[in-house]
C-alpha cells in the first residue's frame, strides 16, 4: 500500500476535488466543489480526536514522562511522546489555517496517513504560474501535522497536489 492512506475505519480517509482528476491510487471521496474546513473534516473522514494516555510497564507501573497518543474513535495508539508535547486536534488545525486568510479558504484535498499518524489539508490558491509556453503550475497552501510526535504543525506553499504519502513527503522537502 504505497499510498499509506488511513484505512482504520475500512474506508480511505481522503477527499479530493474531482475537477482536478482522480488521484493515481483511485481512492477517496470525490467532491464537486472546494470544501469548507468542516466539510473537509467530514468528507475526508478526519472527524475524530486524539488524547494523551499514560504508558505502563508490563507489571502495571506508569512510565513517568511518557504518554501514548491514542486515536479515540478506534482506540488505536498513534505514538509515544515525551515532555512538553501537546496534541492539536484535527478541527483545531483546520480552523488555524482558516484564520490565516480573510474570508476563509476553500479546500482542495484532505487526508490522513498511517492510521491517523499524519494528516494534511490542501487549499488551492487563485491563479497559476506560467513557466514556458503552455506549462502552468498550480499554487497550493498546505497544512500538515502528525499525531505521533514525528512532525510539528507546518503551513507552507507548494506546487504539489498532495494525495498520498509520497506527494506529502515531496511537498515538504526543502
Amino acid at each position: 500500500m504505497s499510498h499509506e492512506l488511513d484505512m482504520q475505519t475500512g474506508v480511505p480517509a481522503i477527499a479530493y476535488l474531482e475537477t482536478d482528476g482522480k488521484p493515481w491510487h483511485g481512492l477517496g471521496t470525490p467532491v464537486s466543489q472546494a470544501m469548507t474546513a468542516q466539510e473537509a473534516i467530514e468528507l475526508g473522514r478526519l472527524n475524530w480526536t486524539v488524547e494523551p494516555q499514560p504508558v505502563f510497564t508490563r507489571d502495571g507501573k506508569v512510565i513517568d514522562g511518557s504518554r501514548a497518543i491514542v486515536r479515540l474513535d478506534t482506540q488505536f495508539p498513534l505514538g509515544i511522546v515525551k515532555g512538553k508535547y501537546q496534541t492539536v486536534q484535527n478541527k483545531d488545525a483546520f480552523s488555524m489555517l482558516d484564520s490565516l486568510v480573510e474570508g476563509g479558504l476553500k479546500y482542495h484535498t484532505v487526508g490522513s496517513l498511517f492510521d491517523g499518524k499524519k494528516i494534511w489539508l490542501l487549499a488551492k490558491l487563485p491563479g497559476q504560474i506560467q513557466v514556458i509556453g503552455q506549462d502552468v503550475v498550480d499554487k497550493f497552501l498546505l497544512l500538515s501535522t502528525s499525531h505521533d510526535g514525528s512532525q510539528t504543525l507546518r503551513i507552507s506553499f507548494t506546487p504539489i497536489r498532495v494525495v498520498c504519502n509520497n506527494t506529502l513527503t515531496t511537498a515538504q522537502m526543502r
